[in-house]
């Protein structure tokens, strides 16, 4: 038995998939920027935030990535109008993704933050003030640290 795939009737409907086409690179592209602009602001708090900061942001995470987002979609679009909260599809889509987004760029960014040694963000910053990262002495000590501690004085 030979099968023959007919596209008449998807191409017939082309306005519909075009139209879908453009939802799908607006979810996307919405999606993307404030997935991004979420994991920023959740990976420095749990870098540089302090302890109720990193406890809160390590629940989220744990919670959305143990979590199918199929099952985040059901719950914003399906869950909150029982609660007295309705939203449109498209908006339900868009908060999923961007919560979902968030969580694991959240872990992508803090692993990029701590991956930095801090004498090398302190070279990097001498480096962009015009110290010479070759005139440092003593070891240990950035150049910047250097110059400040012998205009104060601290050194002689």
């Amino acid at each position: 038995m030979k099968y023959g795939l007919q596209f008449r009737d998807v191409f017939a409907a082309w306005e519909f998939l075009l139209d879908g086409l453009l939802v799908t690179l607006a979810l996307s592209l919405a999606t993307m920027v404030l997935g991004f602009c979420l994991g920023l602001l959740c990976a420095c708090a749990k870098t540089y935030g302090g302890a109720r900061f990193k406890k809160a942001v390590s629940v989220y995470i744990e919670t959305i990535r143990n979590t199918p987002l199929l099952v985040q979609i059901f719950l914003l679009y399906f869950g909150l109008p029982s609660l007295g909260l309705r939203l449109e599809g498209f908006d339900a889509a868009l908060i999923a993704l961007v919560i979902n987004l968030g969580a694991y760029s959240t872990e992508i960014i803090r692993a990029g933050l701590e991956a930095i040694p801090a004498d090398v963000c302190q070279q990097i910053g001498d480096r962009a003030h015009g110290f010479d990262a070759a005139a440092d002495d003593e070891p240990g000590i950035a150049a910047g640290q250097l110059a400040r501690r012998q205009h104060d004085g601290l050194d002689a």
